[in-house]
């Protein structure tokens, strides 16, 4: 505001000085114009700066929210682990390297007991307990997803499927020993190339009836698709 009012003020002075009120040999008077000019110029330069500076400010913010949005649909909230979508938006991109991908599917044995026993506030803890022991066991290279509920997902290509499966059994039951709640896992796994939708299917199909078998099979077990996987 005060900036703006300098080239006002000299034009008020130019003015005195046309009526013969100020002495005419002033010469801040007589090249009054050209500062005013210059000053125009000047606060329009910031003012065009400013601007500049704000759209990037609002372009800053857009990114920072449109990260934020796609955190919220990649990220499960509860457990910190990758969504179904973003789950099988990674198992795409790894599918043109032409290595087997080792698939186990996880699910919590009897949890709908353990919600209705103990509530729901505790069955998050057992959710972040099944994830933090997921996070450990599974090789640094590893794919980690929530499914929904209380099944999860794990993808490995290098190490023996069926090795860290049973680790991964083992471990959740011994995580739970140190908690009020008894938690034990039932998983199944299979293992194929993926090239496209039709064979992920196919993997998937495989090893959610090795799951359903190691749930029929008395829980907190491990069972394996056969070799190889029939179309």
């Amino acid at each position: 505001m005060i900036a703006w009012s300098i080239p006002f003020l000299l034009a008020t002075l130019r003015s005195f000085w046309a009526l013969g009120f100020i002495e005419r040999g002033a010469l801040l008077i007589e090249i009054s114009p050209l500062v005013v000019m210059a000053l125009e110029a000047l606060m329009s330069a910031i003012a065009v700066g400013w601007r500049i500076g704000s759209v990037r400010g609002e372009r800053d913010d857009a990114w920072a929210l449109q990260e934020q949005f796609r955190q919220i649909a990649e990220v499960d909230a509860l457990t910190g682990l990758l969504t179904r979508r973003a789950f099988l938006r990674r198992v795409e991109e790894r599918a043109d390297r032409m290595k087997p991908i080792k698939l186990i599917l996880i699910d919590i044995d009897q949890f709908k007991l353990v919600n209705d026993r103990y509530g729901h506030l505790v069955g998050d803890d057992v959710l972040m307990l099944v994830a933090d022991v997921l996070r450990q066991i599974t090789p640094a290279d590893g794919l980690i997803g929530r499914f929904g509920g209380e099944e999860f997902a794990v993808l490995i290509e290098a190490v023996p499927v069926d090795a860290v499966a049973d680790r991964l059994c083992k471990a959740v039951a011994a995580a739970a020993t140190a908690t009020d709640v008894s938690v034990t896992i039932s998983a199944g796994v299979a293992e194929a190339r993926v090239d496209d939708e039709v064979e992920w299917r196919l993997l998937y199909y495989a090893a959610d009836q090795a799951l359903y078998r190691s749930k029929n099979g008395g829980r907190n077990r491990v069972s394996h698709a056969p070799r190889p996987i029939a179309a």
